[in-house]
């Protein structure tokens, strides 16, 4: 018997969310040039996601990638520093 995926299930809502953040993730030099632009410190963005500024910076220089709520938290501060 196979099980039908619905769009409804939060499960499958949490994977096409993942799926997006990916998606929207700018390469690691640019996420570091919207960081700078927008005069936010990397202690300001860490804070806001939730994580250590040495993750923060790993994720800026490309030595590690965001995953998880994480991912989504960091593409939606992103997106808003880009826009401030």
């Amino acid at each position: 018997m196979r099980h039908q995926v619905h769009a409804e299930d939060p499960a499958v809502r949490s994977l096409l969310s993942q799926v997006q953040a990916r998606k929207s993730l700018p390469p690691a030099p640019v996420r570091k040039a919207i960081r700078v632009a927008s005069g936010a410190s990397v202690a300001a963005v860490a804070a806001a996601c939730g994580v250590y500024e040495m993750t923060v910076a790993r994720w800026e220089n490309g030595e590690r990638t965001p995953r998880g709520e994480h991912l989504e938290k960091y593409v939606e501060v992103l997106k808003l520093l880009q826009e401030s």
